[in-house]
């Protein structure tokens, strides 16, 4: 009998303790969707403005608003907690996808920015890190939003949605921290910039941001972008453009790419180092801009050699110009010999900046192409 009353006094104290300890009401709070640092040159300050989700009800449907908080510190953290009080409400960083960092930051270094990310429990290591091409961080965030109501969420589809579509590097916060870690390693993050889009100034992504180690050096166009990341073996989809030449003007044929596979070879000698980069790729004709026969057997197998001969001269065109103008291994080439050989790493990492300024590739391109579409043949107009 006393064991079922012990059981019954369990029961209802059992009860008595349910719940969450640390629940509040939404309404309580601010949810960050984005987050913006710049820095004043003058006053040496972070200026950081935030984009927060007002949630609103009405009586026919919730109303959600982007509504931007600014403030102003000597550090990152000082300039977040300060926002306190300008907001009634506290900011809950949970859900907030991408930190966009202004030029004036960048050169200096982004370390303030990702030791304040990881030290602090809220904001998640997950969160895209972009660099704002503009005068501001600020003017990507109270830009015109084309999709959502959110800005900051609209960067994230393009970003972790159609990624796969767009010529820039996408990384998270934890992947710019591992790589800064490594040896002679350098960073290429992605840029934002304005645009104009049906007479709205809007945002788009497009080409990258250069850093050595943590601070930014230059930047680099949709085009070198694109072949950075078939280096880095990051391209999954996409379109790349081949230029044919007849007797009257200049052609273009748009292939668009399925799949995409990159294997990179490191090759010894005594006095040199070099890599073989293979990039085996499989492409459907996008738009056959030319009266030739492409599609035809025989046309089929020139557009191949002429695709792979293209294809093979932008790579080196922007191996060669990444070279010339950064000195920087931002391909990871040193981080292979790294892994595949530790022991010729070690002797060669001190020197690695000079063997890579007269590094020399081979590069070999493989193109399938699977189908023309709907026709067969090239689209004939009669006189």
């Amino acid at each position: 009998m006393n064991k079922y009353i012990l059981f019954i006094l369990i029961f209802i104290i059992s009860l008595t303790l349910c719940g969450c300890w640390n629940y509040n009401e939404l309404d309580n709070f601010y949810i960050v969707a984005g987050i913006a640092i710049d820095k004043n040159i003058e006053t040496n300050l972070y200026d950081i403005a935030v984009e927060v989700v007002n949630m609103k009800e009405t009586d026919i449907e919730p109303n959600i608003k982007s509504e931007i908080i600014q403030s102003s510190g000597n550090a990152v953290f000082d300039a977040v907690r300060d926002m306190i009080n300008v907001s009634s409400k506290k900011l809950y960083w949970s859900h907030a996808t991408a930190i966009i960092i202004g030029e004036t930051v960048a050169r200096d270094s982004i370390l303030p920015v990702l030791d304040w990310v990881a030290r602090d429990q809220e904001p998640r290591l997950s969160m895209d890190l972009i660099i704002s091409k503009e005068k501001s961080a600020k003017e990507v965030l109270v830009s015109q939003s084309l999709t959502t109501d959110i800005r900051t969420f609209e960067i994230d589809i393009m970003t972790n949605e159609n990624n796969a579509y767009i010529n820039s590097p996408v990384i998270e916060i934890y992947e710019v921290i591992n790589a800064l870690a490594l040896p002679k390693t350098h960073l290429v993050l992605p840029t934002i910039e304005t645009t104009i889009n049906n007479d709205q100034l809007t945002n788009k992504l497009s080409g990258g941001a250069v850093f050595k180690k943590d601070k930014l050096i230059g930047y680099i166009n949709e085009t070198d972008a694109f072949n950075y990341l078939l280096f880095r073996n990051e391209i999954s989809k996409g379109l790349f453009n081949v230029f044919t030449e007849n007797q009257e003007q200049e052609e273009v044929i748009t292939l668009e790419i399925h799949n995409t596979n990159t294997r990179i070879t490191p090759i010894y000698s005594e006095d040199q180092i070099k890599f073989d980069v293979i990039v085996n790729t499989e492409v459907t004709i996008g738009e056959l801009g030319s009266k030739r026969d492409y599609i035809s057997e025989p046309g089929r197998y020139e557009l191949k050699k002429l695709a792979e001969k293209s294809l093979e001269s932008d790579m080196e065109r922007t191996f060669t110009k990444i070279k010339e103008e950064f000195g920087l291994d931002i391909f990871g080439f040193g981080n292979i010999i790294r892994q595949r050989n530790p022991k010729l790493w070690k002797s060669i990492e001190d020197q690695w900046d000079e063997i890579f300024a007269d590094l020399e590739l081979n590069i070999k391109c493989n193109i399938h192409i699977r189908n023309s579409g709907h026709f067969s043949k090239p689209i004939e107009v009669n006189n």
